[in-house]
């Protein structure tokens, strides 16, 4: 079967301008758990700025770690840094790729410790693996 990659069906112009956000565990909290609980404070994962100034460019791209899946990532948006402060980072959420928020899933194995990296180095290596037909809520109960 032929892969179907993420430059075949999104032709993401001026790569150069993001940073790619490989949210995962940080020790208190899964990122797909945040997600489905609280867009809010699936936004502040985006504007959490550790000592150093990662998030460099104008744009993040964020994928969410899809524990449950090796291997998966789900796309969380392309954030908008408005404004830089020495503790945080103003984003707001984006048009880039905006049906896709929530709803592609994406294969790429990646276990670099770094979770914040340039985007032109992983880009063209994202496999679509799915695209949900509604934005990923959280798992459903499957009974007992």
């Amino acid at each position: 079967m032929t892969k179907i990659m993420l430059k075949d069906i999104w032709k993401l112009e001026n790569q150069t301008d993001f940073k790619l956000h490989f949210a995962r565990y940080n020790g208190k909290n899964e990122p797909l758990d945040v997600w489905a609980r609280d867009q809010r404070e699936w936004q502040q994962w985006q504007e959490y700025r550790p000592g150093r100034d990662d998030f460099n460019r104008p744009f993040v791209f964020s994928v969410i770690q899809f524990y449950h899946e090796p291997d998966i990532w789900l796309f969380g948006g392309v954030w908008q840094i408005v404004r830089r402060h020495t503790d945080r980072y103003d984003v707001v959420l984006a048009d880039h790729g905006s049906p896709f928020v929530g709803r592609l899933k994406l294969k790429l194995a990646y276990n670099d410790r770094s979770t914040r990296v340039r985007l032109e180095n992983h880009y063209d290596a994202f496999e679509v693996q799915e695209i949900i037909r509604e934005p990923y809520s959280g798992r459903g109960f499957p009974g007992f």
